[in-house]
């Protein structure tokens, strides 16, 4: 996954997680609209308002101490830090899939 800007311009590093990283109970279409629509097969892209949404849904989950692996807490930390540097206009989170 990385942040760009609405021309495509790199604005973080990428990384790269394991597929199953989003295979958990505590993560669904219904508890977390955002997070729950990660497509690991294809891509998902967030704009703006979108990641603030994501954002929230990401600090609920690790407040919650929820059952995550090692890997999900790394995902999910991430996650927020891409969310956090793209509160700023034109810029949308690319989360590439398999």
């Amino acid at each position: 996954m990385r942040l760009l800007s609405e021309f495509k311009k790199v604005l973080s590093e990428e990384e790269y997680f394991p597929l199953d990283v989003l295979d958990c109970p505590a993560i669904s279409k219904a508890g977390q609209p955002m997070l729950g629509h990660v497509d690991p097969y294809g891509d998902t892209m967030f704009n703006r308002a979108q990641m603030r949404t994501l954002l929230d849904e990401i600090d609920a989950l690790l407040a919650a101490d929820a059952l995550l692996t090692a890997d999900q807490r790394r995902y999910l930390s991430f996650l927020r830090k891409l969310c956090v540097l793209g509160d700023a206009p034109h810029r949308y989170l690319w989360v590439w899939g398999a």
